[in-house]
């Protein structure tokens, strides 16, 4: 019993001091932030338009590599969605296809549609413009979003809210 105590005590000794051997070391090199193969940036200027028909929105569209390199010449296709479903409320020029320069950029412009019959805000008039490149298998496409308000012109009358009545008739 003393005998194995005695080996015991040995290997633990053995390996307590072969894990304060163990040399510094060297942490992985740093890589930058995560990113699918394809990065596209979005951005709406100005992202609240008033929807009077001529308003419009500048969105510019960049491209980059896994190496954060512009992708020239890069098919996009631009649809517009209103409530998660697509529809042409509004338009885009030059047009739903367009494709990045030389320096990965693209940049089209969105027209506000013009104001509704009766203006109500409810708050909920956002359009959304999902941005998808071309490829070689719609499979792999992962569309990117802005979003844009649109807010109507002049008075603002409240869902619900009171309404003029009049009657007209002979003196009293």
């Amino acid at each position: 019993m003393v005998r194995a105590l005695r080996t015991f005590a040995a290997l633990l000794a053995v390996a307590a001091v072969a894990g304060c051997t163990v040399s510094e070391t060297n942490p992985p090199a740093l890589v930058g932030p995560s990113e699918l193969g394809l990065s596209l940036t979005l951005a709406a200027t100005p992202d609240v338009l008033s929807q009077d028909g001529s308003s419009q929105a500048t969105v510019v569209i960049q491209a980059r590599d896994p190496n954060g390199q512009p992708v020239r010449n890069l098919g996009l296709r631009v649809e517009i969605t209103l409530a998660g479903r697509p529809a042409d409320y509004g338009t885009l020029s030059p047009g739903k296809n367009v494709s990045t320069g030389s320096d990965g950029r693209a940049t089209l412009f969105y027209t506000a549609p013009p104001a509704p019959v009766q203006s109500v805000d409810t708050g909920d008039n956002i359009i959304t413009l999902a941005v998808t490149p071309s490829g070689s298998d719609y499979r792999t496409a992962n569309p990117r979003t802005v979003d844009i308000r649109l807010v109507p012109l002049g008075v603002i009358v409240p869902q619900g809210g009171p309404t003029a009545d009049f009657i007209f008739g002979p003196p009293l």
